[in-house]
């Protein structure tokens, strides 16, 4: 303790106390002053006397102080049961122990020595502090003694009682529902110690940034290991539900199990996936009970530890994310969450925690018009997917080549020209799902959030065993040296990263191709060019968009149709808008109706040129 310090902060408080102590920590802060300044007492030379009189100052004026605060709960304890000055001092400083404002007192010879009660007075003491004294008998404190001798010689345990923690840490704060009907109902009685680490980790940060917030640490420190007991005891009548399975394994420690129920938090919906609780450092003071355990915080986020060992807990985002060496300010910026495997087990399925969900792909291969080329390049694609095991397993492959492993492949070309419609189709010829990669839902204004958002979507496609689509894949692939924020060009080297590790089929489509980052070349195995169909595949998609049920005029022509060069989505366009022309005077579809379509598909293009927008 630096003496200096010690001595300052009492001089201040005795230079400007309050009037009157505002909540029960105010006054154990207080205390705590008052007894750092008391046990400095105990160790000082030369200047003891000029001390002495500054504790007896702080003493008097806290007395006073403590007098006009007759609502707080441990004078309204003082005044029901009468206590004596010796008496009161004994239950606060118990008080400052149980919520670790204080070192830890554990025994009646420890009270004694930090009390500093000679003759009289320690004798007092020393009856307070048996089985029929008063402090024990108002149910105040608890005493465990094995022999009672006045002498003092004995050391039986001393605490608060769990009464009074509990009125001092919550107040009229409600407890934890006792009964539950179902491992749903469990689950979500978690929220109380959910909230109560969250609580904690403000208070540690706060105090980690600012100093001066122990008091407030104290409190929902206790908090949070009277809820874990709480939440034990009630998963304690239903041990054959998978939580309290895990609870009562004694795999994991309450330690670990701090980090499992804040993480558990974000798969429940107690707040928003988007928040910095689930970052390394907040998890970490979340768990810690003072600054000082931060490092064995961190120490629990490791790939060695049995969380991540285990498979309880992975990594799922953030700016150090995928770096092999794995300290503790790497560790800091980290996002975690539970892995699917451990929520299984509480039967709990993944929530995806934004809009990029996969689908049914809508078009097969065999309805699309591709060129012998486009033909060619999907083949590839499909064959290897179709007999990964045979390439990566029986051929060897697997061993020699760590990453890219999955089919990377780059389709470009004009708009129109058939790139969508290829990825629905080949992601329906591998029998997965489709998802397409939601740009609202990925990039974020705030630091951190994007490369976390791009983390998850890949993520989410290998859970659901789907093929990704990164469409106009431009608008998040570009060139790292047209960047202007160090955050745009880290965004990108997290996409390249987890493009090399992703084991499926990923798509990307651009109809710019020359923007492209450059790392991306090594990273794509097949690119693909679609170019405008020709008149023969012209004709072959006017033949498949026509339906049979649409009426059509005697006068339709098919070849004259595919005269003009048009690409597939503009053929399309001029089908839809034909038959609109149709509908609108109620009769069949006419090649003048075509025509007409067709001035007014060259009208929109011309019209998407004059106002900026680029026509390949």
């Amino acid at each position: 303790m630096d003496r200096k310090q010690c001595l300052h902060r009492a001089r201040d408080w005795i230079h400007d106390p309050p009037k009157a102590f505002a909540t029960d920590m105010d006054c154990l802060e207080a205390a705590r002053i008052r007894h750092e300044l008391r046990a400095l007492l105990s160790t000082s030379k030369g200047r003891a006397s000029k001390n002495q009189k500054t504790y007896d100052r702080l003493d008097e004026v806290f007395a006073a102080v403590l007098k006009k605060s007759p609502d707080l709960i441990l004078q309204k304890l003082s005044s029901e049961h009468h206590l004596e000055p010796v008496e009161f001092d004994i239950l606060i400083t118990l008080t400052l122990s149980a919520l670790d404002m204080v070192d830890d007192i554990s025994d009646r010879r420890d009270l004694l020595n930090i009390l500093q009660v000679d003759g009289p007075d320690r004798l007092k003491a020393l009856k307070t502090l048996r089985s029929e004294g008063k402090l024990v008998k108002a149910g105040l404190i608890d005493i465990d003694e094995s022999s009672d001798d006045l002498s003092g010689d004995t050391t039986p345990k001393l605490s608060l009682s769990q009464r009074i923690k509990d009125q001092l840490v919550d107040g009229d704060d409600e407890p934890v529902e006792a009964i539950v009907a179902s491992h749903e109902e469990l689950l979500q009685q978690c929220h109380p110690l959910f909230q109560a680490l969250r609580d904690r980790a403000d208070a540690l940060n706060h105090e980690y940034s600012y100093g001066g917030h122990r008091n407030e640490i104290a409190r929902k420190t206790y908090k949070v290991d009277r809820l874990y007991r709480q939440y034990c005891l009630l998963a304690s009548a239903h041990k054959d539900w998978p939580l309290p399975q895990l609870l009562f394994s004694q795999a994991y420690t309450a330690k670990d199990f701090y980090f499992i129920f804040v993480l558990l938090g974000k798969e429940l919906g107690f707040c928003s996936p988007d928040t910095d609780l689930f970052n390394g450092e907040s998890l970490a003071m979340a768990s810690s009970r003072h600054i000082g355990e931060l490092k064995g915080g961190y120490h629990h986020l490791r790939r060695d530890h049995r969380l991540r060992a285990d498979n309880v807990i992975q990594v799922c985002g953030g700016e150090n994310a995928g770096i092999a060496q794995e300290d503790d300010a790497t560790l800091k910026t980290i996002e975690f969450e539970l892995t699917r495997e451990f929520l299984a087990k509480l039967s709990l399925k993944k929530q995806k925690h934004f809009s990029s969900r996969s689908r049914e792909p809508l078009l097969s291969l065999s309805q699309l018009v591709l060129s012998s080329d486009v033909k060619q390049a999907l083949d590839l694609a499909l064959i290897q997917l179709r007999k990964s095991k045979v390439f990566l397993d029986e051929w060897g492959l697997g061993k020699t080549i760590a990453y890219g492993r999955g089919v990377t492949i780059l389709f470009y070309g004009p708009p129109g020209t058939g790139k969508t419609a290829s990825a629905e189709g080949l992601a329906k010829e591998c029998g997965k799902a489709l998802l397409v990669a939601d740009y609202s839902q990925i990039q974020n204004c705030f630091v951190g959030q994007t490369e976390k958002n791009i983390v998850r979507v890949f993520r989410n496609a290998i859970e659901d065993d789907a093929v990704l689509f990164w469409d106009e894949c431009d608008a998040m692939f570009y060139d790292r040296e047209s960047a202007q924020y160090s955050w745009e060009a880290r965004d990108i080297n997290i996409l390249l990263q987890q493009i090399e590790r992703f084991p499926g089929l990923c798509i990307l489509s651009t109809n710019r191709q020359g923007i492209l980052d450059k790392a991306l070349e090594r990273r794509i195995a097949i690119k693909v060019q679609f170019t405008p169909p020709d008149a023969s595949m012209r004709k072959d998609i006017w033949q498949r968009l026509i339906p049979n049920e649409l009426p059509l005029a005697a006068d339709i022509i098919l070849e004259d149709l595919a005269k003009p060069q048009l690409t597939g989505g503009e053929i399309k366009n001029v089908l839809l808008n034909a038959s609109r022309l149709a509908l609108c005077r109620e009769g069949p579809v006419s090649m003048a109706d075509f025509r007409q379509a067709m001035v007014m598909e060259e009208r929109r293009l011309q019209e998407h040129k004059r106002i900026g927008f680029k026509v390949s």
